[in-house]
């Protein structure tokens, strides 16, 4: 049997989730809580089956993938022997109203492709 793939969390992500579970709980506490519980679940199972995810369709080739968590897609790619997760989106466009004095947030396809391309390699040091 192979040895399970060790998960990294990138600062980014763990950002995503702090924000959109905060904007969940301004209405509902519970269902924010019930959200982030899905989230570590469900890619807590990438350790044993890191290729489980589909390819992410807005970006070209095969290193990217996602496992999706309604309302959610967690982004993520393999490292070697690691799993590492890379953004966690809310999968609808223009998801979370912006804070006043801030532009609106941008559609996931947007975000996939910026964010990929501009923070990834940096925000974990792996280049």
């Amino acid at each position: 049997m192979a040895r399970p793939a060790r998960l990294i969390w990138t600062a980014p992500a763990l950002d995503d989730i702090d924000e959109i579970a905060s904007w969940i709980a301004l209405e509902n506490p519970t269902a924010a809580d019930a959200l982030v519980r899905r989230l570590l679940g469900t890619v807590e199972r990438l350790r044993r089956y890191p290729e489980s995810g589909r390819r992410v369709p807005e970006v070209r080739g095969e290193r990217y993938r996602e496992v999706v968590v309604p309302p959610c897609r967690v982004i993520y790619r393999r490292e070697g022997a690691a799993v590492l997760i890379v953004h966690v989106l809310r999968g609808e466009p223009y998801a979370l109203p912006a804070a006043p004095g801030r532009r609106p947030t941008r559609s996931s396809a947007w975000k996939i492709g910026r964010r990929l391309t501009c923070n990834d390699m940096y925000s974990t040091g792996m280049t």
